[in-house]
């Protein structure tokens, strides 16, 4: 039969009224339950009705043929126990007038031409309890199966991670004993993180005097260095070259080598798309593995400048690089940044400026270091002020003098004439002045340069001194 687009027009109206739903909703692709139950009927409808063949139903509401035939095989069944079924669909049979007009054939009886009794009906719900039931003993041994495989998988994950736990508790108890060992007999520390403030260690086995170097544990067979070192931007590379692409990038745009632009963290962490502090830990990291493996003999160099700061209490770092490099005076900016990055592993190492000069020291020393400065100073105005008149080169004979005090016999690291000028000149401006001020010992600090704070922000720490 030819079948008009009104005719399914006016059976899908009458349709998506009875479902108090919308035509577009019977048409769509939704899988709500009283939306999805209304399509079936729909199906039913346009089978029973005008005998159309699957295909053409599905090319109607564009789906597959067997979801209409499954749509109309269980319309078939529900309609038996559904009376709000059975209404709507006899409604959609019944009007001829309203909604089949010029239709021939006779409708199809509701029941495909089977009678609806009481046991039909028990059957139906008996059957499909039956269904039921076996779905649910399927479900239930599927969310079993995954329970057990959950368990196993959770019990093996524990298994794992508590053989990992026990490895390295032995292995830090071993390492820990090597350490005590270690400090007992005097010898310096070289592994990073074992004592610190926060734990009793060091008070529980005094070893307050023995503790000198927080290092990283290093290499043994790495290629040790003659000094000093010939230092230019091959000497530079070489050391880079044991880090990947991108953790060489990282070091060479956050400390400018190879006259770059530094780079703040958060213009790091914005380029390689990584948080600040991973860029922190990348950094660390990769001055760790120089170190590791002595790479431009970072080794011989650190461990050698932190004996001079231990034995010395201060050093002037142009006089320690003269130690370990020959270079050009052009140069000498870049080495002394590339130095104190190289030392900034070292923990406790702290740097300050004075007089133009800038110092390291011992961290743990700094208030020693600046009430000597003072000390020192004291005895500079005593022999200033004792002075004869008749001396011309009032500084050497100030010099010479200071080597007879007491005070230098037993600290002779501070006889350093850079050292000792730096405090004559600083005696002598503070007296002309008359702003003396024995207490203050903060003006030493570099860290106390509020005048430098806007340009160096974003400065890394390890030379901020370059910025000013």
């Amino acid at each position: 039969m030819v079948l008009n687009q009104s005719k399914i027009d006016n059976l899908s109206n009458l349709i998506a009224q009875g479902y108090d739903i919308t035509k577009e909703e019977l048409f769509s692709s939704s899988r709500v339950a009283h939306i999805a139950e209304a399509r079936q009927v729909f199906c039913y409808c346009l089978r029973q009705k005008f005998q159309l063949s699957f295909p053409a139903i599905g090319a109607i509401l564009n789906r597959d043929h067997t979801t209409v035939m499954h749509a109309c095989n269980k319309i078939s069944q529900d309609v038996l126990v559904n009376k709000i079924m059975q209404d709507l669909i006899e409604q959609c049979f019944g009007l001829e007038s309203k909604v089949f007009t010029s239709i021939d054939l006779e409708p199809a009886p509701i029941t495909n031409n089977k009678e609806i009794n009481d046991t039909d009906i028990i059957s139906y719900v008996k059957d499909k309890h039956k269904k039921e039931i076996i779905e649910y003993e399927k479900s239930l041994s599927e969310l079993k199966e995954q329970k057990e495989e959950s368990i196993n998988k959770i019990n093996q994950d524990y298994k794992t991670r508590l053989e990992r736990l026990k490895e390295n508790k032995l292995n830090q108890e071993n390492d820990y004993q090597e350490v005590i060992n270690n400090l007992k007999q005097g010898k310096y520390l070289l592994a990073e993180n074992y004592l610190s403030p926060k734990n009793n260690l060091m008070g529980k086995y005094n070893l307050e005097n023995k503790i000198k170097i927080f290092l990283p544990k290093y290499d043994e067979d790495a290629e040790l260095l003659n000094f000093p070192i010939k230092f230019n931007n091959e000497y530079i590379n070489s050391i880079l070259n044991i880090l990947n692409e991108r953790d060489r990038d990282v070091i060479i745009n956050r400390y400018g080598f190879f006259d770059n632009e530094f780079q703040t963290l958060d213009k790091l962490s914005e380029n390689i798309g990584v948080s600040r502090e991973r860029v922190r830990q990348i950094l660390l990291s990769c001055l760790n593995r120089i170190y590791y493996h002595n790479s431009g003999g970072a080794r011989q160099v650190i461990e050698i400048f932190a004996n001079k700061v231990i034995d010395n209490n201060l050093i002037l770092l142009d006089e320690i690089v003269d130690v370990f490099f020959e270079y050009n005076v052009e140069d000498k900016k870049e080495l002394m940044k590339f130095f104190l990055v190289l030392t900034s592993i070292v923990k406790w190492i702290k740097k300050f400026e004075f007089n133009g000069f800038i110092y390291l020291i011992n961290y743990e020393n700094e208030n020693f270091i600046f009430d000597s400065i003072d000390k020192i100073k004291k005895i500079i105005e005593k022999l200033y002020e004792n002075m004869p008149d008749l001396v011309e080169d009032k500084w050497l004979y100030i010099y010479n003098n200071l080597k007879m005090y007491e005070f230098f016999q037993d600290h002779p690291s501070f006889l350093e004439d850079k050292f000792i000028r730096s405090c004559y000149d600083n005696y002598l401006f503070e007296s002309e002045l008359v702003i003396r001020k024995n207490n203050d010992l903060s003006k030493y600090k570099i860290d106390d340069n509020k005048q430098v704070n806007k340009i160096t922000k974003g400065v890394p720490n390890e030379y901020e001194i370059f910025f000013k």
